[in-house]
């Protein structure tokens, strides 16, 4: 069997940045040169975090920044010429030479082993930079249609540039060194790095909101005293990972550690329309960590469940608590969403809501319900043509159709479109799990395992939490003919959302593994939990029928 690449491909927007006249600054002072670059290469990493992106690639007065999000690499970069310009407006002012960058973004299909990425499109970054005044920023025209309905800056086209060593004329555009930093701030941007955002007291946000809070200790234990801040900590990230849920930052949501006021309440004053909450409980060396999901506008408790550890192991389980608290977490916000979206008239409804009121319609099933949904995506998407949530609701819907019709004359065009919705979700935001686990499920419709494999991976990396992904994965491992290594992932998943209607498929999943690897017993369970949840589901049934052949009990034979 073929070993697995260590790249994969994914869509980012990559900033490429060079000193004007590093050389001539070299020659003329090689020790207060490299200082100063130094210095001014710090100041731009704190910006670039504080943006989202990742700084890569450094070498000599060059380096290249990844961002998820074209529209946040651009003003990232806007912001760095902005930074600059000021701190070379104080070293004018003592008589000091000036450091001044050229900047150049692209946005395109890469090639990632994890911390480096490769490919035309990043060597089109640097080739585009050289079109850059001092103190300015170029762009290619990928990234200027997904960022130009969305920040109005003063482009000026270039036209399209034939660059070294790259076989496509590409067109340039450009931005003028002094270009202002549109009004918007960091605080009002959810950024890509992992770090939720921060809500002030009563602002809007699209969608739902969620906070949690650190957990509380029972009694007083110094040693683990840290662990409800930890857990609450890595919830919220996984939860982020999400990227349909919008996170209140650990800062904000800290403040209530000790506070007597009631999680409504608190929720009220963080912003938030749900809140995460929990406690902590030591008898000697055992723990019990009990959870809940609370809705502040009806003080409901939507989710709750506790998870039992030893002290010396719970470093071990922490990490593990918060995946699967996550993956609980999302599901039960999801299916809150879509009830809430089912009490308003469709023509009240805004995009998110469009979204979530199309999802409760395909979890009925029937077919009217299924064509009501595409409906519902579709106006979603009309309505938000920059936004993601409908792209990837309209992606589903499709992959739904094709694996329905597998085989048939329409299941290719609706892969196809698969393909292309996602395309667009990623080039929208290139960190979200959702397209590369779709790009993954697209790839085994089309007995492709081992490119399967390769998406599937990324979208596990991006968010560990992501069931769907985790089922998928064991689907392709399977279709190598690996079944015990399909098992843990087709298990994974199971524990991480047992409760969601598509599980039927995971257990069916499960019941061959389980029939191939010899366990007859275990496979005939798993296809009879497969057909409890969807008795008409003809691939459990056929592994049922072979698993109790394989026995041949006379209960079996009847």
């Amino acid at each position: 069997m073929s070993e697995l690449s260590p790249y994969f491909r994914t869509v980012a927007t990559i900033i490429n940045a060079d000193v004007v006249g590093y050389s001539r600054l070299m020659n003329a002072d090689e020790r207060a040169t490299l200082m100063l670059y130094k210095e001014r290469l710090t100041a731009i990493e704190r910006c670039v975090l504080m943006h989202g992106g990742r700084i890569f690639g450094e070498a000599g007065d060059n380096f290249m920044v990844e961002f998820a999000r074209p529209s946040e690499a651009l003003l990232c970069a806007l912001d760095i010429q902005a930074r600059m310009a000021t701190a070379n407006i104080e070293r004018r002012a003592a008589g000091h030479p000036e450091m001044q960058f050229r900047l150049g973004l692209n946005l395109g299909w890469v090639l990632s082993d994890g911390e480096r990425l490769f490919g035309d499109d990043v060597n089109i970054a640097e080739r585009i930079q050289k079109f850059a005044e001092p103190g300015g920023v170029a762009l290619s025209n990928a990234v200027y249609v997904q960022v130009s309905d969305k920040l109005e800056l003063p482009f000026v086209s270039l036209g399209q540039q034939s660059l070294r060593n790259i076989a496509l004329p590409v067109e340039v555009l450009t931005l003028e060194p002094g270009v202002a930093l549109p009004e918007r701030s960091v605080e009002e941007r959810k950024p890509v790095n992992g770090a939720p955002i921060s809500i002030e007291e009563g602002a809007a946000t699209e969608g739902p909101v969620v906070a949690v809070i650190p957990f509380t200790m029972e009694d007083n234990h110094s040693d683990i005293s840290y662990l409800g801040e930890a857990i609450a900590s890595d919830i919220l990230r996984g939860l982020w990972r999400s990227r349909w849920l919008m996170t209140i930052s650990d800062a904000s949501s800290s403040l209530f550690r000790t506070s007597n006021r009631s999680i409504g309440e608190i929720g009220a004053r963080l912003g938030a329309s749900y809140v995460v909450s929990g406690e902590i409980a030591r008898a000697n060396r055992h723990l019990r960590i009990g959870v809940r999901l609370m809705a502040v506008d009806s003080g409901e408790t939507i989710w709750s469940r506790q998870f039992r550890s030893h002290v010396d192991t719970v470093m071990n389980l922490q990490d593990r608590i918060a995946v699967e608290v996550t993956a609980h977490l999302s599901s039960s916000l999801g299916l809150a969403e879509q009830n809430r979206a089912t009490v308003r008239g469709v023509e009240d409804l805004e995009t998110w809501q469009l979204v979530h009121r199309g999802q409760w319609h395909m979890s009925r099933r029937s077919r009217s319900d299924v064509e009501m949904a595409r409906e519902l995506f579709e106006k979603a998407l009309e309505a938000s043509r920059d936004a993601s949530e409908p792209l990837l609701a309209l992606a589903w819907w499709y992959f739904w159709q094709a694996w329905l019709t597998h085989g048939g004359p329409r299941a290719v065009s609706y892969l196809d479109r698969v393909v292309s919705l996602c395309t667009r979700a990623m080039l929208i935001d290139a960190v979200d799990a959702r397209p590369h686990a779709y790009f993954g499920m697209v790839e085994i419709m089309r007995n492709r395992p081992n490119r399967a494999l390769e998406n599937l991976r990324e979208a596990v990396r991006l968010n560990r939490s992501f069931w769907m992904a985790h089922s998928a994965m064991g689907s392709a491992f399977l279709q190598r003919g690996e079944p015990e290594t399909a098992l843990p992932h087709l298990s994974e998943a199971a524990r991480l959302n047992p409760a969601d209607q598509m599980m039927f498929h995971n257990w069916g999943e499960i019941a061959a593994a389980r029939y191939f690897s010899g366990d007859i017993d275990g496979a005939i369970e798993a296809a009879s939990r497969s057909s409890d949840l969807a008795p008409g589901y003809w691939y459990a049934g056929l592994v049922d029928r072979a698993a109790r052949l394989e026995r041949g009990t006379p209960e079996d034979l009847a």
